[in-house]
């Protein structure tokens, strides 16, 4: 498992295995591989797995985020390419979409400026926003 020899305790119960394994092979424990074998071939993994709690590292919330942010990036950009959001809208997206990184940026944001903004858009919101009786009439 990635990661696993930054933990302490995973690390140290490592190093007890490799000891006893030495100890049994000085005092001429006909058997001493078991202890290597049982060590580091079932307890310090189950040890490992259990140490991680199913949590995702540092490295893989990063790694998510920046996907998440690219998602996002790309969907603005192809709602602005289609007309649906008027210039300043899509820079006003931008900066929020850039200063929040994480979900609780994002809802701090939200409560500072006191609105709800995850309702479907309007044309108060984005005044660029065609709405389909417009489109009608044009035609």
């Amino acid at each position: 498992m990635p990661g696993d020899d930054a933990d302490p305790v995973v690390a140290t119960v490592s190093l007890a295995v490799l000891a006893l394994g030495f100890v049994a092979m000085a005092v001429d424990l006909p058997a001493f591989w078991i202890v290597w074998a049982v060590g580091f071939g079932a307890v310090v993994p189950a040890l490992a797995y259990l140490r991680r709690d199913g949590g995702e590292t540092d490295a893989d919330a990063a790694s998510r985020n920046d996907r998440d942010v690219d998602d996002a990036l790309s969907t603005l950009r192809e709602r602005y390419a289609r007309g649906e959001l008027s210039e300043a809208a899509f820079e006003s997206k931008l900066t929020a979409l850039l200063e929040t990184e994480t979900p609780e940026r994002a809802r701090e944001r939200l409560r500072r400026e006191g609105g709800d903004r995850d309702g479907p858009p309007t044309p108060e919101r984005e005044p660029n926003r065609r709405s389909d009786a417009d489109a009608d009439a044009e035609t």
